[in-house]
């Protein structure tokens, strides 16, 4: 089985590579999963899951300490009823084709946060502009933007 990620980039082309070490600044839409699909497949679940949703803004909250050892400082973002009804729609729409690494964070469980890194973050007070979804395969040390599509 393959690992992806769905993600909402900055600012990031596809086909960009990168290590998973060092992720370029994303909001996560759906956590890490396994599938047994193939590369097209799962792209055109990622077109027909993200047809008809409209770019969205969402300001931050709060200043959190993620991770099972709460040393991954993160910029939490508000959880929008719009920003929620996205994620559950993309989620559902790959549901049935994947398993999910953290099923405890999708749905009700959901924590839409920013990752902090020394060189990007998002300061609370900021907005995160949702503009896009990438699908985003994870391969030992590596990431690579399989498919990138731009919302209205």
């Amino acid at each position: 089985m393959d690992e992806y990620v769905i993600v909402s980039f900055l600012s990031v082309p596809e086909y960009t590579d990168f290590k998973r070490s060092n992720w370029p600044l994303h909001l996560t839409v759906v956590g890490n999963f396994y599938t047994e699909l193939k590369k097209e497949e799962l792209v055109d679940l990622l077109d027909k899951s993200v047809a008809g949703l409209k770019s969205l803004t969402v300001p931050s909250k709060t200043r959190q300490m993620f991770g099972s050892k709460h040393n991954l400082p993160v910029t939490e973002l508000y959880r929008t009823e719009e920003l929620q009804q996205f994620h559950t729609t993309v989620l559902n729409t790959f549901n049935q084709f994947i398993k999910t690494k953290t099923p405890q964070f999708n749905n009700d469980g959901y924590r839409p946060h920013i990752t902090e890194k020394y060189d990007h973050k998002l300061t609370v007070g900021d907005n995160f502009q949702l503009q896009n979804v990438s699908l985003v395969k994870l391969e030992n040390a590596n990431a690579l933007i399989i498919k990138t599509v731009e919302l209205n």
